[in-house]
């Protein structure tokens, strides 16, 4: 459209009129020359709306971060907040009791103020964890993992969970392109919630695959636990501090899955989750093309 409107412009300002071999040439690179600052303003248009589009997600994602450190700060203020009033309550307690000849009393009372201080310490713990994971998720470096040796490591690191109870099916690859101590920490969660919410009934069994779903490189683990009601739970199990509605009596906090979540669409990865009340569950991480050779 715009070399048209020039080439309107020429004939109009030299007519019918013959031109000399000067004149096509500087025609020529009149042409030339406009065509080029055509195509840069085309890029830097392109550019500027690039430049737009990211920062409307990084202000999008920022603006989801504030919204869960605000739940998260809330939820270790009211923690801590407790705490303190059980610390003050139990010394009170201990006050009225040291003169006394009641050991077993004073045991009792100091037993529940380590209790109230071991708390205590596990929420700053969680505060900073998930503070730090905020900060250094998009300035993490990444490189290449070999899922092997990492499901190998971390086997030993839960106590409940027994080698030969773990299969892994790495046929379609077995290296990943990610930040290598993130990725632990997804694998921990996912199997320590496999140990946890094991079915008592049967023995447990935990399988992993690796694998493309539509050319997308997955890892999808699988047990046979206890599973879930996801009717009922829906994406909640997704948010911070949620606990499952059958998870009374199983140790956890309502931290990982949210952890998983976050350190994923951190690397342009994302997470699904499936699972059915005494059939087990299974989830499907999903990675950025890129982060897998094919």
């Amino acid at each position: 459209m715009y070399k048209k409107l020039l080439n309107i412009q020429i004939r109009e300002a030299f007519g019918n009129a013959a031109l000399s071999a000067s004149e096509e040439r500087f025609i020529r690179l009149v042409q030339s020359t406009y065509a080029n600052l055509v195509s840069d303003q085309l890029l830097m248009e392109a550019l500027t709306r690039k430049m737009i589009d990211d920062l409307n997600r990084t202000n999008e994602e920022l603006k989801q971060a504030n919204e869960s450190l605000d739940g998260f700060n809330y939820h270790v203020s009211h923690d801590l907040k407790t705490s303190f009033m059980n610390a003050i309550g139990l010394t009170d307690m201990l006050e009225k009791y040291l003169d006394s000849q009641d050991r077993d009393k004073l045991r009792e009372i100091v037993y529940y103020l380590r209790e109230n201080a071991d708390r205590s310490l596990r929420a700053i713990e969680q505060f900073l964890d998930i503070s730090r994971m905020h900060n250094e998720l998009s300035s993490r470096r990444k490189e290449i993992c070999y899922l092997p040796g990492i499901f190998t490591a971390l086997l030993f690191n839960i106590p409940d969970l027994q080698e030969e109870q773990v299969s892994v099916d790495k046929e379609a690859f077995e290296t990943v392109f990610f930040h290598e101590l993130s990725l632990r920490s997804i694998f921990l969660n996912l199997l320590s919630n496999s140990s946890k919410y094991r079915n008592p009934d049967v023995p447990l069994r935990v399988r992993i695959s690796c694998r493309f779903i539509e050319d997308v490189p997955a890892i999808i683990f699988e047990d046979n636990g206890i599973g879930m009601n996801l009717e009922a739970e829906g994406d909640k199990v997704f948010q911070l501090f949620r606990r499952l509605t059958n998870s009374r009596g199983i140790p956890g906090d309502g931290v990982g899955l949210y952890l998983v979540k976050k350190i994923m669409e951190a690397n342009k990865g994302s997470i699904e989750l499936f699972s059915e009340v005494g059939k087990g569950t299974r989830v499907i991480l999903k990675f950025d093309k890129h982060a897998v050779e094919q």
